[in-house]
């Protein structure tokens, strides 16, 4: 007489996980879009009722909204992370954010945190670049010999975005004022030994103006400022 012999299999788990895996990719996808749709409403009209284009799309099919472009979307999650970040930052401690608590309070999703930046500083450095890409803009046109003009445009920039840089100056992140501000690799490339060093000089030196100046809570105009230095200078 034959003994059948039972063999213990353990189940296959690998399809559960890759299942569940993606169902929460897709919930936050559903999640962001819901919450984009939601963002692009209410900018379909201005603040006295009229309407206005918006850059983010909404396509019409059978009655149904369908967003479209996933680059409207990151722009929408970078958005509401940054003004969220700002405004978090004026109540905490910049170390004790934690990403957690940052995609909560945006309410986007930690997916949709980590398609667009790997820190939390990378949000803050990415505005700044932006910022720095609109006073170039700016000052395209400007002769770039005029050093008195090219104060005044980096000053006026500076107080018009007084509340991102005050933000950053109060929670300690100089670095990145100072990173906007010295542009070591343009300064390095630099021809000529003694442009470079005037550069680098010119650099720094705004970049202690603005930073005594956000110190002081940016009260004085720009030419206030530069009549302050030049009055100095004829004494």
């Amino acid at each position: 007489m034959f003994m059948n012999a039972r063999t213990t299999r353990r189940p296959n788990t690998k399809p559960v996980i890759a299942i569940i895996a993606m169902m929460i990719i897709l919930f936050d996808f559903i999640v962001t879009s819901l919450l984009l749709f939601d963002f692009m409403s209410r900018q379909m009209y201005h603040h006295k009722g009229a309407k206005t284009t918006v850059s983010l799309k909404i396509r019409q099919s059978v009655g149904v909204c369908i967003i479209m472009n996933n680059q409207e979307k990151n722009t929408y999650v970078r958005t509401q992370l940054l003004t969220t970040l700002l405004d978090m930052m004026k109540k905490e401690d910049f170390n004790s954010i934690s990403i957690s608590s940052l995609v909560a309070e945006a309410k986007v999703g930690r997916a949709s945190f980590y398609r667009n930046y790997s820190t939390k500083e990378d949000i803050l450095r990415d505005e700044a670049e932006r910022l720095n890409k609109e006073l170039e803009l700016i000052r395209k046109d400007d002769n770039p010999y005029d050093v008195r003009l090219k104060l005044i445009r980096t000053l006026d920039f500076y107080k018009a975005h007084e509340d991102f840089y005050s933000t950053l100056f109060k929670s300690g992140q100089t670095e990145i004022i100072q990173d906007s501000i010295v542009n070591e690799e343009a300064i390095s490339k630099d021809n000529s030994v003694v442009r470079a060093y005037i550069s680098s000089a010119f650099s720094y030196l705004i970049y202690g103006w603005i930073i005594e100046w956000i110190k002081r809570g940016m009260k004085e105009t720009s030419d206030e400022i530069i009549a302050m230095f030049e009055s100095t200078k004829d004494r």
